[in-house]
């Protein structure tokens, strides 16, 4: 059986921190990623692949290479942050008050009951969870 796109990006080495770290450092250089991240010799293939994924607009300026998340790649950041607090950190998460709901999201142009309406995780944070 064929590997899913979400499999693929899970288990690469240092995506999900690729993706956090871009999340919180927008604009920062790829260098910043190879200084602070990883030297995996795959990373510039990981840049493509985030790229064409829709999640990463690359902007090459002279010799310098800035990163910077769409819109599309901050909600997946948001949601692999609201997935590492659950894992490395359930005491806190449950403890937190957080309370998640699914809401149903669909774009504008499409009609109310669409089979592509998406579904989006909200999540409200309080007692200061980051």
């Amino acid at each position: 059986m064929p590997r899913s796109q979400i499999d693929r990006f899970l288990s690469t080495a240092n995506s999900v921190d690729i993706i956090l770290y871009v999340s919180e450092h927008p604009g920062c250089m790829k260098s910043d990623i190879y200084r602070n991240i990883t030297r995996n010799a795959h990373t510039p293939e990981m840049f493509t692949a985030f790229a064409d994924a829709g999640l990463l607009e690359l902007d090459d300026f002279g010799n310098r290479a800035f990163l910077t998340l769409t819109e599309k790649g901050y909600r997946v950041a948001g949601m692999l942050r609201a997935l590492k607090a659950e894992i490395e950190e359930p005491e806190r998460f449950r403890s937190s008050g957080i309370r998640a709901w699914l809401r149903h999201v669909r774009p504008k142009h499409l009609p109310q009951h669409h089979p592509f309406s998406s579904v989006r995780i909200v999540c409200t944070f309080e007692h200061g969870f980051p």
